[in-house]
């Protein structure tokens, strides 16, 4: 059951850094000469399949092109801001990912209209409570 858990939360940690850059993943990959890896996992997502062993091969790919933190790597305490991780100062209301995937979150903004988007789907971020 751990081990299940540890899996779910590295899983939903390597997808909130997939939604928050997945313009320079696939960056990456292009240079490194296919997007397979991506458009496969994007594809998974949208169509609500299981994402575990997509993501691990999106991590390898990232690896094998060169960079040597992959998707995991980053999301790791490596001093830089986890994925999803927005500025502004907490209120009691928060943004979640729409299909609880990952663990991406942010604030809501006055300055900006409406409510923000999944990077990947498109679908509005749920409304929580804190």
């Amino acid at each position: 059951m751990r081990n299940a858990r540890n899996r779910n939360d590295r899983v939903a940690l390597g997808m909130a850094r997939v939604c928050e850059h997945q313009a320079e993943i696939r960056a990456q990959l292009a240079h490194s000469g296919s997007t397979q890896a991506i458009d496969d996992l994007l594809a998974a997502v949208r169509a609500g399949r299981d994402v575990g062993n997509l993501l691990d091969a999106l991590h390898m790919a990232l690896q094998t092109g060169g960079d040597a933190l992959g998707v995991y790597g980053h999301t790791r305490g490596t001093g830089a801001q986890l994925a999803g991780i927005s500025g502004g100062r907490p209120s009691e209301e928060i943004y979640l990912c729409p299909g609880r995937r990952c663990t991406r979150y942010c604030w809501p903004d006055a300055t900006v209209a409406g409510s923000p988007t999944c990077e990947i789907d498109g679908a509005p971020m749920l409304k929580s409570k804190v």
